[in-house]
């Protein structure tokens, strides 16, 4: 009787470990098909303990699609590029590019666009994508 108890407990012990390694295959996953072909609109910039909220009448999105391009707005300025997606909700843009118009002095562009050509990591809680670049920076989005 004890090694059959042995045996179910082996046996549920398996059962959770596949569990387990397929719901975490899973979340991430998810968080990837979440990421991509969605438009994001930033909500704000935290820099080093110092939160940034553009202006009510500027536009900062960026949407990553399928194909591993990704195109946006930064204020008065289109930026696009490519990017490659890594384990562990690692993400690098390997090319960057935007127009160049003068949106104005209390435009973000500069910040914006620099923020999303330094970006290595990202997560999505809800309906909300935080990208982190730099030491203790990350850029937070909701998404349309």
């Amino acid at each position: 009787m004890e090694e059959n108890i042995k045996g179910k407990r082996v046996i549920i012990y398996l059962i959770f470990s596949l569990l387990f390694i397929t719901c975490k295959d899973t979340i991430t996953e998810t968080d990837s098909k979440e990421l991509l072909e969605k438009l994001w609109i930033l909500e704000s910039f935290e820099e080093n303990g110092t939160t940034i909220i553009p202006l009510s009448n500027q536009t900062y999105n960026i949407q990553f699609f399928t194909d591993s391009t990704m195109k946006g707005r930064s204020d008065c300025n289109q930026i696009g590029g490519k990017y490659r997606l890594g384990s562990n909700n690692s993400i690098k843009v390997i090319e960057f590019g935007t127009t160049k118009v003068h949106c104005g002095e209390k435009s973000k562009y500069d910040e914006y666009s620099t923020a999303i050509s330094e970006i290595y990591s990202y997560r999505i809680n809800y309906d909300k994508l935080y990208l982190y670049y730099k030491e203790k920076s990350k850029m937070i989005f909701i998404k349309e």
